[in-house]
């Protein structure tokens, strides 16, 4: 078992989403090979691209006011909202909000 501080985990990592801070919190070491742990800082009117992937991702968002979209329909989303993404789902991440939308984000790595 290991504990660490995200406040002492390594740099942020870099990103295709615009004005959004990205951090794994499970560091590479651990040999977690099959999933990631990630913070997400969105600031107001940050946005991750529309895609899709073989991932899996499992959101939780812990402050802030944003929009997942999936090609179709918007769907606001809030503190305490959950969000799961199949894998190949299209999908995209929009902060609505004046403050930075923070959430957690576990992705589940596909077979490539």
């Amino acid at each position: 078992m290991k504990i660490f501080n995200q406040k002492t985990i390594g740099k942020e990592e870099d990103s295709c989403c615009i004005k959004t801070k990205i951090k794994c919190l499970i560091p590479r070491e651990t040999n977690a090979a099959n999933s990631d742990l990630r913070l997400f800082e969105m600031h107001s009117t940050g946005y991750s691209p529309l895609h899709k992937h073989l991932d899996v991702h499992q959101i939780f968002v812990l402050d802030g006011k944003g929009a997942v979209f999936d090609g179709e329909k918007i769907m606001p989303i809030q503190d305490n909202d959950v969000i799961f993404v199949e894998a190949n789902e299209l999908h995209q991440i929009k902060n609505t909000g004046e403050k930075t939308l923070r959430f957690i984000c576990t992705t589940l790595h596909g077979k490539k």
